[in-house]
């Protein structure tokens, strides 16, 4: 029998609508998906993938809090639970007074409710203990949790969530798509690409993401200054925010390029012509990108706390990238010099192997996660 699921989340992306579009056409789940706000302010991607998926954007109240972000309060979230009357309501984070509603719906109404987070890393602090003492017990009610990966089941073991009920939901993007469009580049876009930039025959390094001090550019632009000349890769940087201008005059004199915002479809040429992919987040829940990346056939420079770390990259001889402690200074410049004396053999290899880890990324087993989790109740 198909179980009727209602799937909260804040807003749609470019790497989970496509993942709705499989789960819609599953035949054991009817799926309606709703959404806190249809656009983000901060990420102006151009949406699709929701062909075929019933889906609505709740009515409801959006105050900034300051650096972009939003606290979203949605009352429609509750009209909308009691009319639909779904079997199962999955709710993405708990960090939104929406998503908070739908919990306490959820265990008043003893509707059956997974809880989808990116969370793998214990907080120290207040906030932490109020999360302990007050939403663990509702939290714990879920029948199912979904994580992105390793580092997030293993916090929720760690927390007494019950690891047989922890399923991997994967925050990854159309894996097929990077890897059918990357083959179609040629080497002279390639070529070109890399003259337009000015990288002559320096390693190239790509970044792409928002630009906030999260992220770590700052600390990733003074590591390369800190390098000799001839040494520097040449750093590619994808995306806009609020410290663009900060890091553009910081990077003066260095081998750099920002290209701005780029949509999903520009990007898989410009992962063809790097040599690496960077991100040395200092608070990265997952990275997507990291994905995309390694669809491209791309080695890795990842911060250990990129949340992705867990999963994809894997260091030293038949791996695939180099783990920065921290990110610190220091273990970040001796990255990038390590990165930029990698012979051309060394890079094909990683890449093969960024390829070879992310064929297991695709769509078809946060699927079934997804229909196992949502069917819990009937196979106990």
């Amino acid at each position: 029998m198909r179980k009727n699921v209602l799937f909260l989340c804040s807003s749609p992306t470019p790497y989970r609508n496509p993942l709705f579009g499989e789960i819609s056409r599953h035949r054991d789940i009817k799926l309606f998906v709703c959404f806190c706000v249809w656009r983000s302010g901060t990420r102006p991607w151009k949406l699709g993938g929701l062909d075929g998926v019933r889906h609505e954007v709740l009515r409801g109240w959006h105050i900034p809090t300051g650096k972009g972000n939003y606290v979203r309060i949605n009352w429609s979230v509750l009209p909308c639970l009691i009319k639909e009357e779904p079997d199962v309501v999955v709710i993405a984070g708990y960090n939104h007074p929406t998503m908070l509603m739908a919990l306490i719906y959820c265990v008043l109404t003893r509707t059956p409710f997974l809880v989808q987070g990116e969370t793998w890393r214990a907080r120290s602090g207040w906030k932490s203990v109020l999360k302990r003492r007050f939403l663990h017990p509702l939290l714990f009610r879920a029948q199912s949790f979904l994580v992105t990966g390793r580092l997030a089941r293993d916090y929720w073991t760690r927390e007494g969530y019950p690891a047989e009920r922890i399923k991997v939901f994967a925050n990854t993007p159309d894996i097929e798509y990077f890897q059918r469009e990357v083959l179609k580049i040629t080497s002279e876009r390639k070529s070109a690409l890399r003259e337009d930039w000015g990288c002559a025959e320096r390693r190239v390094l790509v970044f792409v993401g928002r630009l906030i001090r999260a992220k770590g550019l700052d600390l990733l632009l003074e590591a390369l200054r800190a390098l000799e000349d001839r040494k520097r890769p040449f750093l590619v940087i994808i995306g806009d925010g609020v410290e663009r201008a900060r890091l553009e005059s910081a990077a003066e004199g260095l081998p750099v390029q920002f290209l701005g915002f780029l949509q999903k479809s520009s990007l898989p040429e410009i992962y063809a012509a790097a040599d690496g992919f960077v991100l040395v987040s200092r608070k990265e829940p997952w990275g997507v990108v990291v994905n995309e990346a390694m669809a491209c056939g791309l080695p890795l420079v990842l911060s250990e706390q990129v949340g992705a770390h867990g999963d994809l990259l894997v260091e030293g001889d038949g791996g695939n990238g180099i783990l920065v402690e921290g990110p610190e200074f220091k273990p970040l410049r001796e990255a990038l010099q390590q990165f930029g004396e990698l012979s051309c053999e060394q890079l094909r290899r990683m890449g093969a192997e960024s390829r070879r880890i992310i064929e297991g990324w695709k769509y078809g087993f946060s699927v079934e996660n997804f229909v196992s989790a949502c069917s819990h109740n009937d196979e106990h």
